[in-house]
């Protein structure tokens, strides 16, 4: 199993619907394991921050 480096573009396209590329990365999130997925702590508080704006 290799793990996958998601960053901030990606953790908002999965969550966001009107998101353009939300499709895409919905379907590579339904595509592979989730513990495959690693991320850093700074990518998620880049990502709150977006939704908090």
């Amino acid at each position: 199993m290799n793990a996958v480096f998601a960053d901030t573009f990606y953790w908002i396209a999965v969550t966001n619907l009107n998101d353009l590329a939300h499709e895409r990365a919905a379907a590579f999130a339904l595509s592979t394991e989730p513990r495959a997925i690693c991320t850093t702590e700074e990518v998620l508080t880049e990502y709150l921050n977006y939704f908090a704006a």
